[in-house]
């Protein structure tokens, strides 16, 4: 069946981060879907403490990659971001030839293409504490179609880009994981799994153009590389221009901008965190509702309204002054 041709259910907006009747009452694990710096599993399984349980590439319609999450000016600029798209804009006329129902050349548009990782709500909780603790992101209920892997020669280790036949043992067994899987795939059909992902809302994100760093464009692209996502995808990240401080005035800018936000931003960064991980468990061992947070995995309320103020102010300060003095520290010059 062509997935030009298939009716899948369109994203929809979950409008708390992490109700109490989706994960603390939940005992079953959940499939969250990666699309950022989680494809990489020195950041999902290293940085983050997550442990899978199973994990498929999957594409999601409805939705495409972004990179207009606030970050740091002249530092991380941007950070990877979802939003809802038009399904049209996906030419499922272009898959390849290799039966993976990828668009190729991939062009981003109309679908997201990503990671989906089987793990427990308290692990899910983890992941929403160490993603803002529910100041940055809100989830989405999503269903995403499972790819097939592809194993890669090491012709040519660096570019990634040789695929030998995709690995048709790839997908999800119905008993594995019940209630997890939308459909099962049964002579050729194709296979969908229920998973929610994370979406910054407007507020949290710029309107203007800009891109992220060549560190965090590294991480996305090792993850994909890693998890041997379609080669088309990965030709399409490997095209993706990372910001740059190219003159003396914006590197200047840079470390000054360092200097003055770093002791603010960071010790509240870890400390959203941190308290986000102690509420969640908090909550799993019988604590109940309170603490002020919003949810599992996300930091106190107080908290979170003094991350927004305080990334509000410091994104103003860049607009009205430092971008005037220093140039351009996000890349919406296009250079």
């Amino acid at each position: 069946m062509s997935s030009s041709t298939l009716k899948v259910p369109q994203p929809r907006r979950i409008l708390t981060t992490s109700p109490t009747s989706f994960s603390s009452h939940r005992s079953s694990p959940l499939w969250y879907l990666a699309y950022g710096s989680n494809l990489s599993s020195n950041t999902f399984k290293g940085r983050r403490g997550i442990k899978p349980i199973d994990q498929r590439n999957v594409l999601v319609r409805g939705l495409e990659l972004t990179f207009d999450l606030q970050g740091l000016p002249y530092l991380e600029p941007r950070f990877a971001n979802c939003r809802f798209a038009d399904v049209g804009q996906y030419d499922g006329s272009k898959e390849n030839g290799g039966g993976d129902g990828v668009e190729d050349p991939w062009t981003g548009k109309g679908a997201l293409i990503g990671v989906a990782y089987l793990i427990t709500p308290e692990d899910f909780a983890k992941v929403l504490a160490t993603e803002g603790g529910g100041s940055s992101y809100k989830m989405v209920a999503v269903t995403a179609r499972v790819l097939p892997s592809y194993s890669y020669s090491d012709s040519d280790p660096h570019s990634g880009l040789t695929p030998n036949l995709p690995d048709s043992g790839s997908g999800v067994t119905q008993n594995a994981h019940e209630g997890n899987v939308e459909s099962k795939a049964e002579d050729g059909e194709v296979e969908t799994i229920q998973a929610f992902t994370l979406l910054a809302p407007s507020e949290r994100t710029r309107a203007t153009p800009g891109r992220p760093s060549a560190r965090y464009l590294k991480i996305i692209l090792d993850g994909a590389r890693e998890h041997a996502l379609p080669p088309s995808y990965i030709t399409y990240i490997t095209t993706l221009k990372p910001y740059t401080a190219h003159s003396i005035r914006q590197k200047i800018g840079r470390v000054l901008f360092l200097v003055t936000w770093a002791p603010t931003i960071f010790p509240i960064f870890m400390l959203s965190a941190l308290l986000g991980r102690l509420l969640a468990m908090w909550k799993h061992r019988g604590g109940g509702g309170g603490g002020g947070g919003g949810g599992e995995g996300e930091a106190p309320r107080w908290l979170q309204a003094s991350r927004r103020i305080l990334w509000d102010v410091m994104w103003w300060t860049y607009d009205h002054g430092w971008r005037r003095v220093f140039g351009d520290g996000e890349g919406e010059d296009g250079v």
